[in-house]
């Protein structure tokens, strides 16, 4: 898994690209800095993710609880067909806000 993070005017924007099938050491240091760094959404762009296997669920959780925690929400956009559908199965919709643009997720109330 590779990404990029970049702060936006009504948000924080992290884009994820290839796999995601676990947390990371260095995504998860760069997250705990970004959650406590404002107190704007911060939204997953998904868009360039291939592939999400259980423990990558498990990343999303993470990523939630963490931004929770820090009184941020987390949302996420973009998500390919595929990954959709897992967390639809996985009943995941429940609990993020998913969008179908990282514009849309920046601008909701």
């Amino acid at each position: 898994m590779k990404f990029s993070i970049k702060k936006q005017e009504h948000g924080t924007v992290v884009s994820l690209r290839g796999d995601i099938m676990s947390f990371e050491p260095e995504f998860r240091e760069a997250l705990i800095n970004t959650v406590q760094d404002g107190k704007n959404p911060i939204v997953l762009d998904l868009e360039k993710v291939k592939f999400v296997n259980a423990s990558g669920l498990g990343v999303f959780l993470q990523c939630h609880i963490l931004a929770k925690k820090a009184g941020r929400s987390l949302r996420i956009a973009n998500a390919p067909e595929k990954v959709l559908s897992l967390f639809v199965i996985t009943k995941f919709s429940s609990v993020f806000q998913i969008f179908d643009s990282v514009e849309k997720a920046l601008n909701a109330a």
